[in-house]
C-alpha cells in the first residue's frame, strides 16, 4: 500500500491519497465524517492523466498534475495537486510514482485481460477503437492493416499510421480516456505479430 499527502490548490488543506491492490481512497470531500471517496479495483473502467501549466496574468507560476479514474456508472475520481513557484519539487516525482502505481495495480491487469480476449476472439472494441484480425480503425477513419501499421509516441499523444503512406494516420491524445490502454494493447499486438513472424521464419 502507498499513501500520499497532496495539496490540490493554492491554500487548500492537504488531502490523503491511499493506493492499495484492492482499492483507491482519496480525501476529496470536506465532511469530517465522510472525507474519502473509495473506488474498488474491480470497478475501475477508465484512466487518464495530464500535466497543465498554471498561468496567472499571462505568467506561468507552476504546474498542476491531474489523474482521473472512471468507475462503473460513470463515477469518477479526479486526483489533482499542484506545485507553485518552483516549490514542492517532489510533486513531479509523486505524479510519476502515482501513475506508475496505478498502472501496476489496476491498469496492466486490464491490458493483459484485453490482450487475452483479442487473441481468443480476434476482435475487440475499446472506446472508439475497433480491432480485428485484419487491423484497426477509429470510425469514421479508414482501417489500418496490421501488416502496414506504424506506431509512434509523442509527449501528449500517440500516432497510428500507415507505413506505406504516413499521411493516413490516427492521433490519440493521452488526455483521452484509456489512451494508454490503447497504446499498450496495440504495441502488444504488434510485438506479438512480429515475434510470431520471426518464429515462423526461423522454423
Amino acid at each position: 500500500m502507498k499513501e500520499y499527502t497532496l495539496t490540490s490548490t493554492f491554500g487548500d488543506r492537504p488531502r490523503k491519497l491511499i493506493l492499495s491492490h484492492e482499492h483507491i481512497r482519496y480525501e476529496n470531500k470536506d465532511l469530517v465524517a465522510d472525507a474519502f471517496t473509495t473506488l474498488k479495483r474491480e470497478d475501475i473502467t477508465g484512466f487518464k492523466h495530464r500535466v497543465d501549466t498554471i498561468v496567472w496574468y499571462r505568467f506561468p507560476v507552476g504546474r498542476r498534475f491531474i489523474i482521473s479514474l472512471r468507475g462503473r456508472n460513470n463515477t469518477t475520481i479526479t486526483i489533482s495537486f499542484a506545485s507553485y513557484f518552483g516549490l514542492q519539487k517532489q510533486s513531479f516525482q509523486w505524479y510519476t510514482d502515482i501513475v506508475e502505481t496505478l498502472w501496476e495495480y489496476y491498469i496492466q491487469p486490464q491490458v493483459d485481460h484485453l490482450a487475452e480476449i483479442f487473441h481468443q476472439q480476434h476482435t475487440l472494441t475499446l472506446g472508439s477503437l475497433h480491432l480485428d484480425a485484419n487491423g484497426l480503425h477509429i470510425p469514421p477513419a479508414p482501417a489500418l492493416r496490421w501488416d502496414d501499421l506504424g506506431l509512434r509516441e509523442y509527449e501528449t499523444y500517440f500516432a497510428l499510421y500507415k507505413i506505406s503512406n504516413p499521411q493516413e494516420h490516427l492521433r490519440v491524445g493521452f488526455d483521452d480516456w484509456d489512451a494508454e490502454v490503447m497504446l499498450s494493447l496495440v504495441r502488444h499486438i504488434l510485438d506479438h505479430r512480429k515475434n510470431a513472424s520471426l518464429n515462423t521464419t526461423l522454423s
